[in-house]
């Protein structure tokens, strides 16, 4: 279904996704799909970085 409502989107704005971002609504739908799909990555990296830095030795020891 939101596939064909794609399909007709893009039939009536000649093929442009600029359709996306012109209405606040729509960009608004968009950047929060964004956010919770890379919420998870961002989490990653952090706790990442955290055992990266927690594994390098300190200054003062050997």
């Amino acid at each position: 279904m939101m596939e064909e409502n794609l399909r007709r989107a893009l039939a009536i704005s000649d093929g442009s996704i600029s359709f996306l971002w012109e209405r606040p609504i729509t960009l608004v739908i968009l950047l929060i799909s964004i956010l919770f799909l890379a919420a998870p990555l961002i989490g990653n990296l952090r706790s990442w970085l955290a055992n990266r830095k927690s594994a390098l030795p300190n200054d003062g020891e050997l």
